[in-house]
């Protein structure tokens, strides 16, 4: 049998087993059905749509410019140098797509 490392497999039987849909779970425990395990580390909720006010989805997407400024000063030595580092951040050139 030869290598696969590096390929793209395509075709039922290389498709990935879901687990069966449960409504009503949600990924907080507020709303959960059943229980969260206490002894399983989860991640973090960082993004819910329609619940980030405008305000703060600004301030953060500033502060990532800003420092994408600040770090093309240290790199480059001059704010024109910081400036153009900021204008090619992907933060802020994916910021235009919310």
């Amino acid at each position: 049998m030869g290598s696969t490392q590096g390929e793209i497999r395509v075709g039922p039987s290389h498709q990935a087993r879901l687990p069966e849909y449960r409504p009503g779970m949600v990924l907080s425990t507020e709303v959960c059905d059943v229980p969260l395990d206490a002894d399983k580390e989860r991640e973090d909720l960082r993004w819910l749509p329609a619940k980030t006010l405008d305000v703060d989805l600004l301030m953060y997407l500033r502060a990532a410019r800003s420092m994408a400024a600040f770090a093309g000063m240290c790199d480059g030595g001059s704010p024109d140098d910081g400036c153009v580092a900021a204008s090619r951040d992907d933060t802020t050139i994916n910021a235009l797509d919310v």
